[in-house]
């Protein structure tokens, strides 16, 4: 009765009613809710700002200046080593798997439908930079360590004005956009529905991608299994639990940086470690993404192979070094990942503009997917790293 009574369950049942009855709900209807959703979108959006600032600045004003170095060095090299890992099963992987599977594609024509869902009003609020999360989380940083350096008067000043924000974000999410959320994910899925593309998209290439999403929840599966064996003070069971709330949300909206309040409170339940779990995951919504590393080199592959040619060694290295190196430019927005990697594979690898178009088609018709995969995997990066950092401190303490 519990679950029943729980926001996974009110997101599960709107989901279901969304998908079974979206062909009896007015146009105008589904455009209310859509605006809706989309006005609860730019709430989240200025959130995530917020949210960096108050969780990287306490987890650094409670170390001293030695551990807020190891904790970020420890960070930095366990999501470079995440990235490459990933990336590299995916290259590999891909490259073997599609030299024994034929590769049938039909069209690539996207249609929808004569009417369509409208925003019906706005907030009028501007787009943000790409970079700004991170100049908030460097700023962030930053502000904490100069602070218990020189430990001077204005520290009470700005750990009030922290603490400020902390309770004011808190109270937004857990009493506005929470109660919210099965609202602000029928709208996105109402938009998603009227979509006719993504059955065709799909069919493109359809025994192909559907190994690439099993490759993906492999991959994931294998993280899970590795989270729920090192962590403390959680089951498997409730690890799983704590991560549909964020699933869903990134799937809808197809961004990880909207599911990050989400993502956070799911973070603050599997760790031991709070204030640095909620750091870390901040810090991996940009930079640490399984399902960008997985899906976007399989497609590569696969798109290259189709209308080129199979990609050689050397070119898969430069694949694998490409978007290892692009995952530093992530911006956690909807298909980010594939816009910023794509011109690069074009100077490179040589991939005509054809082939850019048909990869970067059916990219973002997978991206919800991909996002999935994102989150999923971020929260259970975090579960480990916990596990690994806190081994870490131990064992520096004790030699």
């Amino acid at each position: 009765m519990s679950f029943m009574r729980s926001s996974s369950f009110r997101i599960i049942l709107a989901t279901a009613l969304v998908m079974f009855l979206h062909e009896y709900i007015s146009f105008n209807i589904q455009s209310f809710i859509y605006s809706i959703s989309l006005l609860l979108k730019d709430v989240m959006r200025i959130c995530v700002p917020f949210i960096i600032f108050h969780s990287v600045y306490f987890c650094f004003r409670k170390l001293n200046n030695k551990d807020g170095m190891r904790f970020i060095i420890c960070l930095l090299l366990c999501i470079i080593l995440s990235n490459f890992l990933s990336i590299l099963v995916s290259v590999f992987s891909s490259s073997a798997v599609l030299k024994f599977i034929p590769i049938v594609h039909k069209n690539t024509k996207i249609l929808t439908s004569g009417e369509n869902i409208k925003q019906l009003f706005t907030l009028g609020i501007p787009t943000f930079p790409l970079y700004l999360n991170m100049m908030v989380f460097i700023f962030s940083a930053l502000l904490a360590i100069i602070i218990n350096v020189s430990n001077n008067y204005y520290g009470f000043t700005v750990d009030k004005i922290a603490n400020i924000v902390k309770t004011a974000i808190k109270f937004l999410i857990s009493y506005i956009i929470l109660p919210l959320i099965p609202i602000f994910i029928s709208g996105f899925i109402f938009k998603i529905l009227q979509d006719k593309g993504l059955q065709d998209t799909l069919c493109t290439y359809p025994i192909n991608l559907i190994i690439s999403i099993l490759l993906l929840f492999l991959y994931l599966g294998i993280m899970f299994i590795i989270a729920a064996y090192v962590s403390i003070n959680r089951s498997a069971k409730q690890i799983a639990t704590t991560l549909i709330k964020p699933s869903i949300t990134g799937f809808s909206t197809m961004s990880s940086t909207i599911a990050l309040p989400l993502s956070i409170e799911a973070v603050e339940q599997n760790v031991v470690d709070k204030e640095n779990g909620k750091a870390a995951i901040t810090v991996t919504t940009s930079i640490h993404t399984i399902g960008e590393s997985i899906l976007i080199p399989f497609l590569a592959i696969l798109v290259h192979q189709s209308i080129l040619a199979p990609l050689s060694i050397y070119e898969m290295f430069i694949l694998l070094l490409v978007v290892n190196i692009a995952k530093f430019s992530g911006s956690g927005l909807p298909s980010g990942g594939i816009f910023i990697i794509a011109p690069i594979l074009g100077e490179y690898l040589n991939f005509t503009s054809e082939a850019l178009g048909i990869m970067t088609a059916i990219y973002i018709v997978m991206d919800s997917i991909g996002t999935v995969g994102n989150i999923v995997g971020n929260n259970l990066f975090v579960i480990i790293f916990d596990r690994i950092y806190s081994k870490s401190k131990k064992y520096i303490k004790s030699s």
